[in-house]
């Protein structure tokens, strides 16, 4: 739909006590200009809403200069009632969306009325510009720095919602405001713009609470007599199915593990007992599936239970590679963020089982960009050296890299080196090459029997791969390495 002045999917007029809205598929909604566009729009009357078992996605406002140029659902009349269950809201899942200077963006648009928002998909995936903001859940009037709505704004009982929202400067999962210029409480899961101030932050953990940390989404919700609101939302990228069937393509993917599963609570007021195509939820007569609780959004299915955890690591690493320079061994990699990250700790070993500190280098501390290291070992030895990084942040947490291996004989005929050798779950394996080409890798049982043939690329210089052998039996193993002349090296491992 498109070509009228604010689009708008359903528009409200309440003219009874109590509006049930509701198995609404609403989507391809286009505006222009100054536009906002809204799937399910409530302003006026003085009612109940209930609004449940909708999916809304694909609004667009390519032009629009509006900071709440895109709204899945908007709501703002006082002394209203909305109770908001089990919807799937989905802004910018077939690509990012934008706009003109100062458009915005926000899964839900709360302005005012009391707001009981539970097990409700809300996805954004957008990038605002100018002084506009991108959000899940928005609170159009700012409040005080570090003080929680009013459970007359948001209810106490607001929970069991799952939020996914792309990073940048200006996208928060929750934030209270308008612009960029007004905005206060923020919360973000990662690379949005900090301000103490204004208390902007973002959380990591937000899968998490973490007790007396205003940085922490679920502590901050609490608050204000919260008590448990929020606490059970989460945060992460749905398995969405995807395909060209609206709205098939926001379902979740059957046997997919997944943040939407057994994670909602049923819903007595108003009763409801079914999803969006009449299937019954897990917890109410009839159903058949293997829930232990009803599933997250629009869609009741069969995906796998996934526990909530803290997703992101302090830094997230693209990349660690090395080799011999004919003097050093260079030491090489890449992370794609930072977050709170203190330093880099390299350690080396000449078996691949005990590691020693080799030596620190400084982290960014907070970087969104690619940001590239080098640290040389100036004293390797003879015959392979192994490295790995561990990754510490500000709180003294930290994490392991994987391990490579450096052979530093490099006259020798070309190095195919195995590691952890007994190995559990992931063999690595290791090649210097004079050049780039292919070469193929089987593993055979000890009788010869092919069990794994696959292809890589080697470039020029130390290339470390790794073959998933979780799956294997317990049982010695042999590994064939094939360059492109067809000379073969052979090696043996132990499976635990």
């Amino acid at each position: 739909m498109g070509g009228s002045a604010n689009p708008v999917g359903l528009y409200l007029f309440p003219n009874s006590p109590t509006l049930n809205i509701f198995n609404n598929n609403i989507n391809e909604i286009s505006g222009d200009a100054l536009d906002f566009v809204v799937g399910i729009y409530g302003t006026s009357g003085t009612t109940t809403y209930n609004i449940y078992n909708n999916f809304i996605q694909r609004l667009y406002a390519p032009s629009s200069t509006n900071y709440t140029a895109v709204n899945g659902i908007y709501v703002a009349a006082g002394g209203n009632t909305y109770n908001v269950f089990y919807n799937t809201i989905a802004l910018g899942q077939n690509g990012v969306i934008s706009g003109g200077s100062g458009f915005g963006v926000c899964g839900f648009y709360h302005g005012a009325g009391l707001l009981n928002l539970r097990n409700n998909i809300i996805y954004v995936n957008a990038n605002p510009v100018g002084l506009g903001v991108a959000s899940c859940l928005r609170k159009t009037t700012p409040g005080t720095a570090g003080t929680a709505p009013a459970t007359t704004s948001i209810a106490a009982t607001s929970n069991n919602n799952f939020y996914y929202l792309n990073t940048g400067l200006n996208n928060y999962v929750y934030v209270e405001g308008t612009t960029t210029a007004n905005i206060k409480n923020g919360y973000a899961y990662s690379g949005a713009t900090t301000s103490v101030p204004n208390n902007l932050n973002n959380d990591p953990c937000f899968n998490i609470l973490t007790a007396g940390d205003i940085m922490s989404y679920k502590y901050f919700m609490s608050l204000g007599g919260g008590g448990s609101r929020e606490l059970n939302s989460l945060y992460d990228i749905p398995n969405f199915a995807g395909g060209a069937i609206l709205p098939d393509n926001l379902k979740i993917l059957v046997g997919s593990p997944d943040y939407a599963e057994s994670h909602a609570v049923n819903i007595a007021t108003p009763l409801i007992t079914t999803d969006y195509e009449g299937t019954i939820r897990q917890g109410n007569p009839g159903y058949s599936g293997t829930g232990t609780a009803p599933d997250i959004g629009a869609d009741e299915g069969e995906f796998v239970l996934a526990p909530p955890e803290c997703l992101l690591l302090p830094i997230e690493l693209l990349s660690f590679t090395g080799w011999y320079n004919g003097e050093e061994n260079e030491l090489h990699w890449t992370t794609a963020s930072e977050i709170n990250s203190d330093f880099f700790e390299l350690q080396k070993s000449t078996d691949g089982i005990n590691f020693y500190i080799l030596g620190n280098v400084d982290a960014a501390g907070y970087s969104t960009a690619e940001l590239n290291y080098l640290f040389y070992d100036d004293d390797p030895i003879a015959g392979i050296n192994y490295y790995k990084l561990r990754m510490v942040d500000l709180n003294g947490e930290y994490e392991y890299s994987n391990t490579i291996a450096i052979r530093v004989d490099i006259d020798a005929e070309p190095a195919f080196v195995i590691f952890p050798n007994p190995v559990k779950d992931n063999l690595n394996f290791s090649i210097i090459s004079t050049d780039d080409s292919e070469i193929n890798i089987k593993i055979t049982d000890v009788l010869g029997r092919n069990l794994l043939t696959q292809e890589f690329t080697l470039h020029s210089g130390q290339n470390t791969f790794f073959l998933p052998t979780e799956k294997f039996a317990s049982a010695t193993y042999l590994i064939y390495y094939f360059d492109k002349s067809g000379a073969k090296q052979v090696q043996q491992f132990v499976k635990f």
